[in-house]
């Protein structure tokens, strides 16, 4: 069961697979340490398999950086994974992160649980107005976008620094 081994893992470094509960019952997945197309996948599906069918999924994505030519299709591909995969809810974050909302939303746009914000702030408003007791919530990005604040944030209930 992956949520059983991310319980029982033991850390190399932060923000890598962190599984953290709050109190209100919000179960935050940090893993914000880096990001490319195949840990994108790994972590999507560790997500799915911490809430078990049981619980609401959120992804909160950020870009995966240093992928060239090919970034732009290796975006879009990660969003049609979070769709593939049934996450509930997707925070695309960020300018370079657009691609991931277009393959998980679709052309024109037609799934009203995923959204594109432009920053973190942005992202942190979004989560505090809809996360509510019992959902799991991935926080995954290359290290140049800085989501580990977010991550924090929401484990400390305050805004990143």
């Amino acid at each position: 069961d992956i949520g059983r081994g991310l319980d029982a893992a033991r850390l190399r470094s932060r923000w890598r697979m962190e599984l953290t509960d709050r109190p209100d019952g919000v179960s935050i997945l940090n893993d914000a340490y880096n990001a490319n197309p195949e840990s994108m996948r790994a972590a999507l599906e560790a997500l799915v398999g911490v809430a078990g069918g049981r619980r609401r999924t959120w992804a909160v994505l950020g870009a995966m950086g240093e992928l060239g030519d090919i970034s732009r299709a290796e975006h879009e591909a990660i969003g049609i994974e979070v769709r593939r995969r049934g996450i509930d809810r997707l925070v695309a974050v960020g300018a370079d992160a657009r691609g991931i909302y277009a393959g998980a939303a679709g052309e024109p746009a037609d799934e009203e649980g995923f959204i594109h914000v432009p920053d973190i702030g942005s992202a942190l408003q979004v989560l505090g107005s809809q996360l509510r007791a019992g959902d799991v919530v991935l926080v995954k990005a290359s290290r140049y976008v800085g989501l580990e604040s977010l991550a924090d944030a929401l484990l400390e209930g305050s805004e990143p620094a």
